[in-house]
């Protein structure tokens, strides 16, 4: 019993010094809610120590509600810069299903036709001439069913489909960036004025973006790498980039990718001669806090009242559904933006994300139950630290954390 006691003892005063500059939204723990254990968390801090982990920050939602969110570490090690719960993270990868649900809303208002070759509506100049590329579709590229690689290279060749589009699962960031250049095209405006008016403003949130901004850079956080502040070079070129916004008077948000190009090229002295800049893009460069992520997450839960601006119910349904197989039994297959993973407990979406080994994300949800986690750190050890947070709180060991984004054709689902 001595032991037991002392071993509690520890473990809340561990607590409390975890919690130190906690907002109030931070104390209640609904007993239903994937929140952390007092245990789980008070050992988080050796878990971080151990891996030269910075800062994580966690938000959980119950019955659709974020109920529940914390922030631990540093947000900059080197200036001893405390994280907080409104410190923005890089949600890396995680941005593509944030911007999945904008283009499903696109096309239930008809902008645009998932099915219909996107070719035809815009086709990079730096795609080399093939019949496959001129055959893939927004849904193919929702899907990760394009062919197109994660990101191509130097070379017109490195963009080639390695399949027919619709036959087989690949992940592609380099889909998602065209399926932006689509949008934009069709719509006149830029990525961010897209989120922002679609999405971002409608559901109330302050901070999350797709780029640096002059009104939010100081809430960034920096990126870390075993533990160390590593260069940034997309912050400084993002900084950069604020110089021009105030000289020429046009807001960054309202930029198309077509503006970020030209901007990158008179900024860098005999520098980028891309036909595109990947600084900012759908699929990689969102901002933003586990709070406001994890608000982005209720948008697909069951029973809760929808406002207009949000897509309808079937495509909400189809977005967290089968739609390509990954595993031959059906466990895990992806829907229109999100993983989609069956467990004993009901169907589970998820997505992670990783940009340069600085910034590990992930988020996970139960549609049904209307719980989700979201997790966001700043350091390259940040996925063994989000594993350990998400198979405690929903008690199960994710086949999303073992998947091969590239693997072995599997014949299509059947209808």
């Amino acid at each position: 019993m001595t032991t037991r006691r002392a071993f509690l003892g520890a473990a809340a005063a561990l607590r409390n010094f975890c919690y130190a500059g906690t907002s109030k939204r931070s104390v209640a723990r609904p007993r239903s809610a994937w929140i952390p254990s007092d245990i789980h968390l008070a050992g988080l801090h050796s878990a971080m120590t151990v891996g030269s982990l910075p800062a994580v920050q966690i938000a959980c939602v119950d019955e659709t509600k974020v109920v529940w969110t914390h922030t631990f570490g540093l947000s900059n090690v080197q200036q001893k810069e405390r994280a907080s719960d409104d410190t923005l993270f890089e949600a890396a990868s995680m941005s593509k299903p944030v911007f999945a649900y904008v283009v499903l809303k696109l096309a239930e208002d008809k902008l645009i036709d998932l099915n219909r070759p996107l070719a035809e509506y815009f086709r990079p100049d730096y795609f080399p001439p093939s019949s496959r590329i001129d055959r893939i579709t927004a849904r193919e590229v929702l899907t990760h069913s394009s062919g197109l690689p994660n990101w191509g290279g130097d070379t017109p060749e490195s963009y080639l489909p390695s399949f027919e589009p619709g036959t087989a699962f690949r992940y592609s960031g380099e889909g998602y960036f065209w399926l932006q250049q689509v949008v934009e095209h069709l719509s006149g405006r830029g990525l961010e004025s897209i989120m922002q008016t679609k999405l971002f403003i409608p559901l109330g949130l302050q901070w999350t973006s797709y780029t640096l901004t002059p009104r939010n850079v100081k809430r960034f956080s920096y990126g870390h790498e075993h533990g160390a502040l590593t260069p940034q070079p997309r912050r400084v070129k993002l900084e950069r980039l604020a110089s021009i916004e105030i000289r020429g008077g046009i807001p960054l948000e309202s930029w198309s990718q077509a503006d970020f190009v030209k901007a990158f090229r008179e900024t860098d002295a005999g520098g980028q001669r891309t036909a595109r800049s990947l600084y900012v893009n759908a699929a990689a460069s969102l901002l933003t806090t586990a709070t406001e992520y994890a608000k982005l997450t209720t948008l697909l839960m069951e029973h809760r009242p929808r406002g207009s601006w949000e897509i309808r119910d079937d495509t909400r349904r189809a977005m967290i559904s089968p739609q390509k197989r990954i595993t031959n039994d059906g466990s895990y297959t992806w829907g229109l933006g999100w993983s989609v993973e069956r467990t004993s407990t009901g169907v589970l979406f998820a997505h992670g994300g990783n940009n340069d080994n600085r910034f590990k994300t992930f988020a996970v949800g139960h549609a049904e139950q209307g719980s989700a986690v979201v997790v966001l750190t700043n350091g390259d050890s940040g996925d063994r630290i989000y594993e350990r947070l998400i198979r405690e709180a929903t008690g199960h060991d994710l086949l999303a954390f073992l998947a091969n984004l590239n693997p072995p054709a599997l014949p299509p689902l059947r209808a």
